[in-house]
């Protein structure tokens, strides 16, 4: 933190990564957000990573508890754009790193989950495996 932010511990669920400018200045106003002045891709690439995100969150929400089956690929196409959206805003909150391996990282992540998603199912798993999930699950 340069000194402009807030700096109590920023929170992804609540402020933007790095504050807010809390003077007018150097072509700034009070109120605006640190990281649209300083890393302006990284943060419009937050900002629609966290609309995206919350945007299907509440499809995934509305679908299910409107009996839209959990298998269905509405749901499975709402839990990817949500999770993933999640990682997005995560990785691109540092600005110290490198915007292409952000980017990198969240491509890996997507498809890692649409792999799951699409191919992983308890009844495929091997007997061992289906016991450990259900324990789990405590079912």
């Amino acid at each position: 933190m340069d000194g402009a932010g807030n700096g109590n511990g920023d929170h992804l669920g609540t402020n933007i990564p790095g504050g807010y400018w809390q003077d007018d200045g150097a072509g700034h106003a009070a109120g605006d957000p640190i990281m649209r002045d300083k890393h302006r891709r990284r943060y419009w690439l937050f900002m629609a990573a966290s609309y995206a995100g919350f945007g299907s969150s509440m499809l995934l929400t509305v679908g299910l508890l409107t009996g839209v089956p959990a298998r269905s690929l509405f749901v499975r196409a709402a839990f990817l754009v949500a999770y993933s959206s999640l990682v997005l805003t995560s990785v691109t909150s540092q600005p110290r790193t490198s915007l292409a391996m952000d980017i990198a990282i969240w491509v890996g992540v997507m498809a890692a989950l649409a792999v799951v998603t699409t191919y992983l199912r308890l009844d495929r798993l091997p007997r061992w495996a289906q016991a450990a999930f259900r324990q789990l699950l405590g079912r």
